[in-house]
């Protein structure tokens, strides 16, 4: 449980969002878009600390959604608890710091014969207590050795145990998941520049940039694998995500300028697969980094995607879903599309009709996923609901006057 103490630590969080007039509203037709999601909020924030609370797990499906979704309603001057906001945000930096086991020494490890660097059995024997504890640096761990080791032990046998601590790129230094470090950095892109945010987002491309792959794109991790579409097509979706995540807000380092451009000429060799989503995140990666005519012809693809009751499907011919026609305005509005545009109308229609009672959207998990178990269906069903009602109230909020593309800087 998140507790009330955490919260005077939690202020650099809370800041005032920048707020540009983009569309033009009817007022009715405003206010129906301003009480759906208002309305999506609390579904949003009960389901969403559920997870935190009895899973432990920030999850690429459901602690990042609970934070853009809030995110986004608040740039779009609807009211949010930032207290809360901060406080789920710094669970969730913390969760992902966890995460991380560069260093780790195990009994395989210790007991491994070296040639040059014999661990005398008295100087085992003190390390019992630190075999599988993992830490985040060198000097965390050094600083562990010490407690443990005499100044002369630490001294002699330094080096040879931070060797045979290092971790290679494995799953115990995912942060939580890459797709999860994407929509981290997507979800908090309007946070108050200050050393707190600056540090959170430095930490979480830092991340990124170590699970790159040789030629340059990223690997699906979580629910993305298992979704139907062609496991090549989940990576290419993940690495446009990952793309446009490292790119936002402000201009990137050299190491993440580089880490782009890799994935760009990766990208360059894909097109939009079967999947909604596929052509979305090419709709985008094409705006901000690609040419105008080649992103006008990805819009018309999406445009001309729509279903005649104003929806989107997961996949090209299926019935519409929250989650995918949440994708696509959200889409249409970093395409600067304007709210009375008949497109957006009829898809905020569509989301403003199918509302459930409790603010929530129901999505089919059969609809998305490739299983076909109907256990595993069903106990998919809870995860897709929510993720399609994240996906439906940031879609909406976009379309609201002060909302704007958050895809700052061009290259």
């Amino acid at each position: 449980m998140i507790k009330p103490r955490l919260m005077p630590a939690l202020c650099w969080l809370m800041g005032v969002s920048w707020l540009v007039p983009v569309f033009a509203q009817t007022t009715r037709e405003e206010a129906d878009v301003r009480t759906a999601v208002q309305r999506s909020l609390p579904f949003l924030e009960k389901e969403g600390v559920a997870w935190m609370t009895s899973k432990g797990c920030a999850s690429c499906h459901q602690v990042p959604f609970l934070l853009w979704s809030h995110a986004e309603a608040r740039a779009s001057g609807i009211a949010v608890d930032d207290r809360k906001l901060a406080e789920w945000t710094e669970w969730t930096w913390q969760f992902s710091r966890t995460r991380r086991a560069w260093f780790k020494l195990t009994k395989e490890s210790l007991d491994a014969p070296r040639e040059h660097d014999v661990l005398p059995p008295e100087v085992s024997a003190k390390l019992k207590d630190l075999i599988e504890k993992p830490f985040a640096t060198e000097e965390q761990l050094v600083a562990e050795l010490a407690r443990v080791l005499t100044r002369e032990e630490l001294t002699q046998h330094k080096a040879a145990l931070v060797k045979r601590a290092t971790r290679p790129l494995e799953p115990d230094n995912d942060g939580g998941g890459l797709d999860t470090l994407s929509q981290l950095l997507l979800g908090r892109a309007r946070d108050p520049d200050i050393a707190k945010a600056s540090e959170y987002r430095a930490d979480l491309r830092d991340l990124m940039l170590r699970w790159q792959q040789p030629d340059g794109s990223w690997k699906a991790a979580g629910q993305l694998p298992s979704q139907n579409r062609p496991p090549a097509e989940s990576n290419e979706v993940s690495t446009r995500w990952a793309v446009l995540a490292l790119g936002s807000p402000e201009k990137p380092d050299a190491p993440t300028d580089q880490a782009v451009k890799r994935a760009l000429d990766f990208l360059c060799k894909t097109k939009p697969g079967s999947s909604n989503e596929s052509l979305v995140t090419a709709l985008l990666v094409e705006q901000k980094y690609g040419t105008a005519e080649r992103a006008a012809d990805l819009l018309a693809q999406l445009r001309a995607r729509q279903n005649p009751d104003g929806g989107w499907a997961w996949r090209g011919t299926g019935d519409s879903d929250a989650f995918a026609t949440g994708q696509s305005l959200y889409a249409l509005n970093q395409s600067s599309l304007r709210a009375d545009d008949p497109v957006v109308q009829r898809g905020v229609g569509h989301l403003i009709k199918s509302q459930q009672a409790d603010g929530s959207w129901l999505v089919p998990s059969r609809a998305i996923s490739a299983a076909t178990n109907q256990a595993r269906l069903d106990k998919l069903a809870p995860i897709y609901r929510y993720w399609g009602t994240a996906w439906a109230s940031i879609g909406l909020s976009g379309t609201l006057p002060g909302s704007q593309p958050k895809h700052a800087w061009k290259p």
